[in-house]
């Protein structure tokens, strides 16, 4: 082999070698770490949280009450159709406000993480009319009932 030849062969496996390197495949992801606490309802509440995770093709939708002695009281879990987020934030709510109704759990704290839910239950202009009005019912039927942003 010449010197030519070798300094281009050495010259492209240094290039391989780059491009293998930095390609977004193998690159480190950078993690965002989050601290979060949960905080327990008053004293002779209970508490009501709920949540959604989705990705391109899935979504996965939960929520649980909690006493203000931190016990876990009911709660469920299940996939649900990848629409929005916001449908699926409601969907969960109304879910565990019937639980909650239907189990004579009162008084109750209501926490969700979506702040566009808290703003469409106190909204006339509704886009998702069907689940806010069933929303809005179960809000209705039961007493001392507080809901705020997680």
């Amino acid at each position: 082999m010449t010197r030519d030849n070798i300094h281009v062969k050495h010259t492209t496996q240094q290039a391989a070698e780059f491009s293998y390197l930095a390609a977004s495949s193998h690159k480190r992801k950078n993690r965002i770490i989050t601290t979060i606490k949960w905080k327990p309802p008053t004293s002779n509440f209970y508490k009501l949280n709920t949540d959604e995770a989705h990705s391109a093709t899935t979504a996965g939708i939960g929520g649980l009450i909690r006493n203000s002695n931190v016990e876990w009281i009911l709660g469920f879990s299940r996939t649900a159709p990848r629409d929005t987020s916001i449908s699926a934030e409601l969907y969960v709510l109304t879910h565990e406000l019937k639980l909650a109704y239907e189990n004579n759990i009162e008084p109750l704290e209501v926490e969700v993480d979506a702040t566009e839910v808290i703003t469409l239950l106190q909204s006339d202009n509704i886009p998702f009319s069907n689940m806010i009005n069933d929303c809005r019912y179960f809000l209705g039927q039961l007493d001392n009932l507080v809901v705020q942003h997680a």
